[in-house]
């Protein structure tokens, strides 16, 4: 009990005490961290902000729902459906302008990453980066990189095709420390 009371750093502790492959899984949990304060600084700061998986989502709805409706694909042809694709359609314009085609070249360049077998479904597997923000008129495309985690497999790839395509790319980098002060069991 004496060693667990000396402990004041919980990483040097999983360090110490858990083999490689286990301390991969509390990278999570630092991304976790990360983002919600990345996410509440670039609200301060102004940005408008949406996830990658929110940006990407309706932009792949844009470019699907049209040919959905081609072959006559029931829901795509609703009222329902033509709304959704008139909103996606809106909210992409708004948002990107003049960078509409970019966007949609860039989903489609993620896409082929797919398709060459580095990742079955891009917004899941952690490619791209984790906001999409615009200030100023100006989009960003930004990464959240915390001290103790390691990067996204794919996301440099993904910000090196956004800065092909004319998009501005951004690291918010956060020094997250987690502290514990004293531990105790307790019985219920």
């Amino acid at each position: 009990m004496a060693e667990i009371k000396e402990i004041v750093d919980v990483l040097s502790y999983i360090k110490r005490k858990f083999p490689k492959k286990q301390r991969e899984d509390f990278n999570d949990e630092y991304n976790l961290i990360g983002s919600k304060v990345a996410r509440e600084w670039l609200l301060v700061e102004n940005y408008e902000i949406y996830t990658f998986r929110q940006i990407m989502s309706k932009v792949t709805n844009l470019r699907v729902r049209p040919q959905a409706i081609k072959r006559g694909s029931k829901y795509a042809t609703t009222d329902r459906g033509l709304e959704i694709l008139r909103k996606t359609r809106d909210f992409l314009n708004i948002f990107f302008g003049e960078k509409l085609k970019d966007i949609i070249k860039y989903e489609k360049a993620i896409r082929k990453l797919e398709k060459k077998g580095l990742v079955r479904d891009y917004v899941y597997f952690g490619i791209g980066p984790d906001f999409v923000v615009k200030k100023n008129h100006e989009i960003f495309f930004v990464v959240a990189e915390v001290n103790q985690a390691k990067p996204k497999k794919y996301s440099g790839e993904s910000l090196k095709i956004a800065k092909e395509l004319g998009f501005r790319t951004m690291a918010l980098t956060l020094d997250v420390e987690i502290k514990v002060g004293e531990i105790s069991l307790l019985e219920f």
